[in-house]
Order: C-alpha cells, then structure tokens, then sequence
C-alpha cells in the first residue's frame, strides 16, 4: 500500500506513453495498407487507454483515501496522549530550569562569587512551585486506558522532580549543599527515569497507532 503513489505514476507515465504510440501509429497507418496497420486500425487503444486511466484514478483514490484514514488516526493518538504528552514536556521544561539553576551556582562556587540568598531563595520557590503538576498526574493516573507501565514511569519520573523539590524546602542546607545534591538527583537519577518515561510513552503510541 506505501507504493500506491508509485503505481499511480507509472499507470499515469504508460497512459501517456500509449496516447503518444498510439497517435504516431494512427498517423502512419493512415496511408499504409500493410497487415500490421489492418491489424491496429482493428484496435481499439482508446478503450485500453481509458481503463489505464481510470486504474490510475482508481489508486490515487485509494491513496489519498489511506492519507485521509492516517491523518484522522494520527489525530485520535494526540487527542489521547494529550495529558501525559503534556507531562512530559513540563518535566523536560523543569530540568532545563533546574539545569541552567545548577550552572549559575556552580559558576558561583568556581569563581568565588559572592551568592545572594535572596535571589537563590527567590529561585528555589519559583523551582519548586513549577515541580508538582498534581492535578495532570492525577488525570494521568485516573485514565484507565494508560497501560499500568506508562503510569508506573509517568509516577516515577515526577517523583525525582517531588525528590528536588522537598530538597529545595531545606532552608537549613547551605546553597551549594543544596545544588550539589539536586545535581546529583538530576545527573544520575533523572535521566533513566525520563528516558523510561518517554519509552514507555512511545510504546504507547505505536499500540494506539496499530488499532
């Protein structure tokens, strides 16, 4: 079925190669008597023109039919991956936040700049107010036509965000304490579960795509 296009091509490209014969024979047997021009002029390549044709039309209907049927299927896949799509965008966008929070303290603690807390603290709560996404999880969780494996990932995957963020909540712990275990959280830990996460997430669209 992938190579209807082709198909359609080449019925289309032997449609005009026949006209094309046909017209040049015509032409030439128009003066001539031999048995090969009563033969041909007994032809009726109009006719067998016309069905090349319409096979062509035929399989371009049929591709653009398929088209239509993908483009609709594709559709109904990112109306039900909505939710743990967007989930999963908002924990990559997180780790990008927490990785650019991780180089500025680290760029401090090399360059024995002077940190201001304020700023830092100011940082930390804007972190962790945007590491919960509770009410998607719990959408997430409620769905039962995410397979339990998905959810499982999904759950895992926020919980290294919840980890960050009650490390975040520590107003006793010095700032580059701090920063070196969220590093730690972030390097080691997290990008297993994203990954899994997004595996799982791609297993997923695949079973929803085949359906």
């Amino acid at each position: 079925m992938k190579n209807l296009p082709i198909l359609a091509g080449l019925s289309f490209g032997v449609a005009i190669l026949v006209i094309i014969a046909a017209i040049w024979t015509d032409a030439f047997c128009l003066s001539s008597g031999t048995g090969a021009c009563r033969v041909w002029r007994s032809v009726q390549w109009e006719s067998i023109v016309a069905g090349a044709l319409g096979l062509m039309g035929g399989l371009f209907v049929i591709y653009g039919t398929q088209r239509q049927i993908q483009a609709q299927r594709e559709d109904m896949v990112s109306a039900r991956m909505q939710d743990v799509m967007g989930l999963y965008e908002r924990i990559k966008e997180n780790i990008a936040d927490i990785q650019t929070f991780i180089e500025a303290r680290t760029d401090e603690q090399k360059n024995d700049l002077e940190v201001d807390l304020k700023d830092v603290k100011s940082h930390w709560n804007n972190l962790r107010s945007s590491l919960d996404h509770e009410t998607l999880h719990h959408r997430v969780q409620s769905d039962p036509s995410y397979p339990p494996k998905l959810k499982r990932a999904c759950t895992e995957a926020r919980n290294s965000l919840i980890n960050i963020s009650q490390i975040l909540m520590s107003e006793e712990a010095s700032v580059w304490r701090t920063t070196t275990r969220i590093a730690y959280i972030l390097n080691e830990l997290s990008p297993n579960l994203i990954d899994a996460f997004k595996t799982e997430i791609d297993s997923y669209r695949k079973q929803l795509t085949r359906t």
